[in-house]
């Protein structure tokens, strides 16, 4: 139901006390209609409702990954939680604060709803797109038109409005840096986020996150979760994480033979593409297209 969107993998309940058997029945009840080779769950977290499934069912882990979280209620406000850094990063940061400041006049805007929102979330694929095409990465969740669509739906919030906060960094009116969230029951889930490449030496993701937080605190958020995977820059910010699963289920001959042959070689392939050094990669991606 989730993709391109959201590409984690779960089950929704109602309250019930004890959820197992009523998942297994769910499962039963898919496999005897539903003729499929395989059941695949991308992204199930430690802590969702479906993890526990998995285990009964005999299911196979075809990837690993980790979903950087930091916990707010630790600290009373964000001056005392600022403090679990460095001297050294507190000192980095006021100084590419000093440095975008040097390019004009600094705007943080957060915004739930409207046409404004709308734009700047169609502009964060954007820019999240150049900065893969930089890297030489690609992802096909942003290069699906259907992305772009439904988060300027989503942010824009007139038909059905499900808290969607875009916060935007500015130099000159120019956004600098964009991010799209998704606030429930206390927990602010980080989408996306991105920066123009002209500001990157100016740190504006960096200050961009920094001034997110502060508003979190002050909106009595508890949780501020970047989601997975566990890219080395989330863990510059957070001491907190929950395990994140990619599992398959073979229901046939031919899903056994798609689990061995495509799916345990795919994370694999992928990791290793991310690693190779980034001409490499750019070189890789122009002769791929």
């Amino acid at each position: 139901m989730g993709n391109p969107v959201s590409p984690y993998g779960d089950m929704l309940l109602d309250g019930e006390a004890d959820a197992l058997p009523v998942i297994r029945a769910g499962l039963d009840f898919l496999r005897a209609r539903s003729n499929s080779d395989l059941l695949r769950l991308r992204r199930v977290r430690s802590d969702s409702n479906v993890a526990p499934l998995m285990g009964v069912i005999d299911a196979q882990v075809t990837d690993r990954q980790l979903a950087p979280y930091m916990d707010l209620t630790t600290a009373t406000d964000f001056p005392a939680f600022e403090q679990r850094y460095s001297g050294k990063t507190r000192k980095n940061r006021r100084r590419l604060a000093r440095r975008l400041e040097e390019k004009g006049a600094v705007e943080f805007v957060r915004l739930r709803g409207g046409d404004e929102a709308r734009a700047l979330a169609i502009q964060s694929i954007k820019l999240k797109s150049s900065w893969l095409k930089d890297r030489g990465l690609v992802s096909n969740a942003i290069a699906d038109e259907r992305m772009s669509r439904v988060f300027a739906d989503l942010a824009e919030g007139k038909l059905k409005p499900v808290e969607c906060i875009v916060s935007a960094m500015k130099s000159n009116g120019e956004a600098a840096a964009l991010e799209v969230s998704f606030a429930c029951k206390g927990r602010l889930a980080m989408h996306l986020i991105a920066f123009n490449l002209e500001y990157e030496k100016s740190g504006a993701g960096v200050l961009l996150l920094e001034q997110s937080l502060k508003k979190g605190y002050d909106e009595g958020l508890a949780v501020y979760d970047m989601l997975a995977p566990g890219d080395p820059y989330k863990f510059d910010w957070c001491d907190r994480s929950d395990a994140v699963s990619d599992w398959v289920k073979p229901l046939s001959l031919k899903g056994h033979l798609y689990a061995r042959l495509y799916l345990a070689l795919r994370g694999p392939a992928k990791a290793l593409l991310k690693n190779m050094p980034q001409p490499m990669r750019r070189l890789l991606s122009k002769t791929v297209v």
